[in-house]
């Protein structure tokens, strides 16, 4: 295993794509600290990363407020000798933009704000990717939703591709620019087998072919 000298801090880090994320950035080389609610589970975490050579350290909190935020960010500086050089925040839910520039006032607000815009895109794009496989900017862009053998994917992609980029697209895609192959997926694409083609036009919009380079 390579190793160097960087430090990765992931929220919500002990299951699920956390966990996965907090796997492959130990695989790479990376000190990572994992954040959860869960002792039990952050341990077991931290041992499976150090049984495969990794190095990794375990932070309790629910980062229910500020000031727990501030305590971890505080217990990861340590844990990491005095650095912490990337910041994967998979807990819950948050707003779009640089973590540095939300307050905690916005952060609550724009949460709020968040949920209803985020299930009205999720309902667009489950009901029109899954009746044509495009939505109106893919029309516009001559892209199409379609399985791994280029035809009608079946609803249960659909509604995984649609969640990620809903609900959790910065996650959703710097884990796919980790986890998949040439880059090139979304991981929630990847989880439920759908690609995003380019076709020769919007009047292709059965049973499109593609070749994997």
């Amino acid at each position: 295993m390579t190793t160097n000298s960087q430090t990765a801090l992931i929220t919500g880090g002990t299951s699920g794509i956390g966990r996965a994320a907090a796997n492959k950035l130990a695989q790479l080389g990376i000190h990572v600290i994992v954040v959860g609610r869960n002792a039990e589970r952050g341990e077991n975490t931290v041992a499976e990363i150090r049984a495969a050579g990794g190095g990794a350290d375990f932070i309790s909190s629910d980062l229910h407020d500020a000031s727990s935020t501030r305590d971890v960010a505080r217990q990861a500086i340590e844990l990491g000798n005095g650095h912490v050089d990337i910041l994967i925040n998979n807990a819950g839910i948050f707003p779009f933009g640089p973590t540095h520039e939300t307050t905690e006032d916005m952060f609550w607000v724009k949460s709020m704000q968040y949920i209803p815009s985020s299930m009205i895109f999720f309902a667009y794009w489950v009901i029109l990717e899954y009746k044509t496989g495009q939505t109106i900017g893919k029309k516009v862009l001559n892209l199409k939703v379609t399985d791994m053998s280029g035809n009608k994917p079946n609803l249960k992609g659909i509604i995984l591709s649609s969640f990620g980029k809903a609900f959790l697209l910065p996650i959703d895609v710097v884990l796919g620019m980790i986890l998949t192959n040439e880059k090139r997926q979304r991981i929630f694409n990847k989880l439920g087998d759908t690609l995003v083609v380019k076709i020769k036009s919007n009047s292709e919009t059965q049973d499109a072919e593609y070749t994997k380079d």
